[in-house]
């Protein structure tokens, strides 16, 4: 799945277009603010700082931005810090990292306590994969100002970016008891759950956050979550919340054929067999061209009475993965209806090659080769069967003990 990293504001980051900055106007403000910023016009910069803050009220960076214009004006920064500041933010790009260091060096040898400064300058220190570096410094900056939730929610995203999940986490959380309102905390916490794979808990932070933003949406990591926990849904049989996950999934991103064929695997479940094969038809339709769609298409077919369309979907299933034993035990079901129990019986046979505890493909090989005389085949399916049947198959059992009987005689 993708995984979206942080930039503070660099050219770099303008040319990812990451999905924390998913208004063009934001963007647009926010860049032109660190322009003004490092040509030394703050108060300027600081307006446009607003403004994209107008378009994306959780736009981390240019909250962080607007503190420093604010700093400079409450006489808490010096001017000269702040240019310095937006200069370093400005040609902050694995090239000029050298010179942006240097910029808030200067910073720091003067105003060693200015938490913004050290955010900053643990963003360069993260471009250059000096880890060690980089997380003192966000951690200093949380000792300075250990009630900013905006200190959190930067180190939060840089323990995610080296892959300390439970470390981020917790610093989500805590920069969210501190500011509850600051839905972009629980995009970044629902991104950890679903890195460590708990989608429900990953799906409930990407609630809150639509909520307060609906085009986070676009992220993949946000519809995938949805998804996967629509895929759990329908593996436990519970297809109506399965719905619910993969309607929403499908809502964020409509393009992605995996999602239409999981919701028409919870339509299947919950017998709703028409609209299965239209969400069938559509996942084929968005690319989605496997064996799992045309092998549950080909069951909503033939509960529909399609008989002919399902088998030439069970055979299509086949041709793209000759392995997927349900699909050939389908298609030995509809040739055994149609009464061509040569095809049933290889199609049985193959399940059986492919999976020893297929019962259910062993009782009815043993009946198809039963019907075509082929009594040794009959004789050593039904006793596969009877190894392998549950306790509560009583009639099933009796009826091949009987067969073995009788066809011994022939």
């Amino acid at each position: 799945m993708l995984i979206l990293t942080s930039t503070f504001g660099s050219q770099n980051a303008k040319a990812q277009a990451t999905m924390e900055l998913t208004s063009s106007g934001a963007l647009a403000f926010h860049y032109r603010g660190l322009e003004l910023g490092a040509a030394g016009d703050l108060e300027l910069a600081r307006l446009n700082f607003e403004r994209a803050l107008q378009h994306m009220p959780h736009f981390a960076r240019s909250i962080l931005n607007l503190q420093l214009c604010d700093d400079a004006r409450a006489g808490l920064l010096k001017p000269t810090h702040a240019v310095r500041l937006f200069r370093a933010a400005n040609i902050l790009t694995i090239a000029d990292s050298a010179e942006a260091l240097k910029l808030c060096d200067r910073v720091l040898e003067q105003t060693s306590e200015y938490a913004p400064a050290l955010l900053f300058r643990g963003r360069i220190y993260a471009l250059l994969q000096n880890r060690q570096r980089a997380l003192r410094d966000m951690t200093s900056a949380i000792r300075i100002t250990r009630d900013d939730f905006l200190a959190y929610y930067f180190r939060g995203r840089l323990y995610a970016r080296f892959g300390q999940k439970a470390k981020a986490i917790a610093d989500f959380t805590r920069g969210l008891q501190l500011e509850p309102g600051f839905a972009a905390l629980n995009l970044e916490r629902g991104k950890s759950f679903f890195q460590k794979g708990d989608y429900s808990r990953a799906v409930a932070d990407f609630d809150v956050a639509l909520l307060a933003w609906t085009k986070w949406g676009k992220d993949f990591t946000v519809f995938s979550a949805y998804l996967n926990r629509g895929i759990e849904k329908n593996e436990r049989s519970q297809h109506e919340l399965a719905l619910l996950d993969l309607n929403r999934a499908i809502r964020l991103n409509p393009k992605f054929g995996e999602a239409y064929l999981n919701r028409g695997i919870a339509h299947l479940g919950l017998e709703h067999f028409g609209q299965a094969v239209s969400d069938f038809n559509m996942a084929a339709q968005k690319g989605q061209n496997s064996a799992e769609v045309y092998y549950h298409r080909g069951l909503a077919r033939k509960r529909l009475g399609r008989r002919k369309q399902a088998m030439a979907d069970q055979q299509r299933a086949v041709a793209l993965d000759s392995t997927l034993a349900p699909a050939l035990f389908a298609l030995g079901e509809a040739h055994e209806f149609d009464r061509n129990y040569g095809r049933a019986l290889d199609a049985f046979h193959r399940v059986t090659a492919l999976d020893s505890t297929a019962k259910w493909a062993f009782y009815r090989k043993a009946i198809v080769a039963d019907k075509l005389h082929d009594y040794p085949i009959a004789i050593d399916s039904y006793r596969a069967f009877l190894r392998i049947a549950s306790a509560d198959l009583n009639s099933h059992k009796a009826f091949a003990r009987k067969r073995i009987r009788h066809l011994q005689t022939q």
